[in-house]
């Protein structure tokens, strides 16, 4: 098995610190929206969670684009949070 090694001139270049930064503000964007929909939602006791995924109806096909962003609890979107903005970033910045 052969290990890739990054080229350290590029890895410590100003083009690669400039596209970590772009993609961990990307992935922190994304946590903010995914923050303020869940306190929305807890605040004014919406319960947006009827616009999750739900199998075999097809109106619930719309949380298809809603599920990332909904989340049924504290505990739930805080285990989501740090996975989230590690691996987000991660990938956004390693996959071009």
């Amino acid at each position: 098995m052969r290990v890739h090694v990054p080229d350290p001139d590029y890895a410590s270049s100003p083009r690669a610190q400039r596209n970590f930064v772009l993609a961990a503000k990307m992935v922190f964007g994304f946590l903010v929206v995914m923050w303020s929909v869940f306190l929305f939602d807890q605040l004014l006791g919406l319960q947006l969670v009827r616009f999750g995924l739900r199998p075999r109806d097809p109106a619930g096909l719309l949380g298809i684009l809603t599920t990332p962003l909904l989340h049924s609890s504290l505990s739930h979107i805080g285990s989501n949070s740090l996975p989230l903005l590690v691996g987000g970033t991660t990938m956004l910045f390693l996959y071009p």
